[in-house]
């Protein structure tokens, strides 16, 4: 169950390191795709959550599943340090995200 929640973000993340918002939509959730248009999706992404378009480091963290629900905690470092927790719903496809909500920004400790 986890491998497959964290290669539905990584993949999704990949879309977004090379700008391509419709690929990395074609991992969200069939619910968040019928309420979310393809352009509105880009302007959430470019305006919330722009740091995910330059590459960053994503590392897993927890991760707990109910039913054909899950949600994980996945730090992203870029220039600054953010904690996102994701919603997942398993779909005929695999784990598709159905949200993500940012619980924590920090600035990045330079070593």
């Amino acid at each position: 169950m986890r491998a497959g929640i964290e290669d539905t973000i990584g993949s999704q993340q990949a879309f977004f390191a090379q700008g391509d918002f419709a690929g990395a939509r074609m991992f969200a959730s069939g619910g968040f795709q019928s309420s979310v248009g393809e352009a509105d999706f880009q302007d959430i992404i470019e305006s919330q959550y722009a740091f995910l378009l330059d590459d960053p480091t994503v590392e897993f963290l927890d991760c707990a599943q109910v039913e054909e629900y899950a949600q994980i905690q996945v730090r992203v470092t870029a220039t600054d340090v953010y904690d996102l927790q994701y919603r997942l719903v398993r779909e005929p496809a695999g784990w598709r995200i159905d949200g993500a909500t940012i619980t924590d920004t920090r600035e990045a400790v330079s070593t």
